[in-house]
């Protein structure tokens, strides 16, 4: 929560000095994304909206069998890939890193030593 609100105190100072959208050129967000990679392919169905319009490409959605999931994560727990993404004025960037904990987050070490390094020889 602490967070969030000093976000919040940084963009109530900023919008007075960044009135417009050309002022915020010198800015870029970034975040980081945790994704779990299957090693073989899980089974899909497809489910028809409706019955009529069965083979409009529209109406089809693609949905992951609650019990292959489940087995995926027992038998074998799905391989994390991680990700830190910055976006900003004509520039984007995608660094994955790896972390030696098994949820991902990523380590004050693992940012100071590897994605700091790497961004600000770019911006």
């Amino acid at each position: 929560m602490k967070q969030a609100t000093s976000r919040l105190n940084w963009v109530d100072i900023q919008l007075p000095l960044r009135p417009h959208s050309k002022n915020w050129l010198d800015i870029a967000f970034c975040d980081e994304f945790h994704l779990g990679i299957a090693l073989k392919p899980q089974s899909v169905r497809s489910v028809g909206v409706e019955k009529q319009s069965e083979r409009s490409p529209w109406n089809v959605h693609k949905v992951i069998s609650k019990d292959t999931k489940a087995k995926a994560r027992e038998e074998q727990p799905l391989k994390l890939l991680s990700v830190f993404v910055t976006v900003g004025y004509n520039y984007r960037r995608v660094i994955t890193y790896e972390v030696p904990n098994n949820v991902g987050k990523m380590t004050t070490k693992c940012y100071l030593n590897y994605i700091l390094p790497t961004i600000n020889d770019e911006l």
